[in-house]
Formats: structure tokens, sequence, C-alpha cells
């Protein structure tokens, strides 16, 4: 089995309506995102996938995340407030969820699953790092997420 893994690194702000410590509050996170992909053969180049093409595949789903502010749609305060502040670009992405590590971990692996051209090419696990020393992955085994 061949392995390629290749890590984006975005900062977000976000906000976890349902968290009862710190996290309540708005913050932001420089989050890594590792992508892994796996293949039992190459492809006419010899790779699993050229790295320039899942860099080009992640940047599809990861521009609207960046420096952007996360929020759960049931939030409805926090959405206010951030349409609401005087900043020149109100970047605001809002989830279904609260967007913690997990759900960004699952949403991610969702978008780049259907954007992989050769079925051929498995993808492995999509890791959101929140620090140096906490990550979440999801890896597509379980997909009972809302």
């Amino acid at each position: 089995m061949f392995r390629i893994r290749k890590s984006f690194d975005i900062p977000i702000g976000h906000r976890l309506m349902k968290h009862e410590g710190l996290c309540k509050n708005i913050h932001g996170h420089n989050i890594k995102i590792d992508v892994q992909l796996s293949c039992h053969g190459l492809d006419n180049n010899d790779m699993v996938m050229d790295f320039g093409t899942l860099k080009s595949l992640m940047s599809q789903i990861i521009n609207g995340l960046d420096h952007a502010t996360l929020v759960n749609a049931e939030d409805v305060g926090t959405i206010e407030f951030v349409k609401s502040c005087g900043f020149e670009s109100k970047k605001l992405f809002i989830f279904p969820s609260d967007p913690t590590a997990e759900y960004l971990a699952y949403w991610i692996y969702d978008q780049l699953k259907s954007k992989i051209p050769n079925k051929y090419i498995n993808l492995d696990y999509v890791a959101v790092w929140e620090s140096d020393d906490a990550v979440a992955i999801f890896d597509g085994c379980e997909k009972d997420v809302k």
C-alpha cells in the first residue's frame, strides 16, 4: 500500500455554543489539517496523487474557512454579533453543529471524499490539529454524524 499525507495550515476563529468551559467564548486557533490518501498502485506518474492536485482540491474546500469565524447555525446571537461588527471583511462560516475539531475533520473529509477523481484512491483520514498536542481525526468508518 502506498500512502501520501499533506498538511495545510489556516487560522480560524470559532465559538462552541454547547461548551460549558472557556470555549464558549469566541477564540481562535491556527489549525493544521492533515490529509492522508492511499492506493494499492501508482498512477502513470508513479504517484498516489500529485501533491499539487491534492493542494488544489483542498484549497477549494478550505479557502472559505481561512480567517473565518466558524459558528453553529443555532448560535443566532454570535452570528448577529459578527455580522454587526464594523470589520471591512466579515467572513462567517456557518455549520449545522458546533465547529469543533471533530466536526471540522468530519466536514472536510466529507467534502474531499467527493472530489477525489480516482476511485482507486482511498481517503484514509482527515486530522484537525487545534494545537501541537490536540488533534481530532475522522476516518470515514462511522458516518453517523449530523
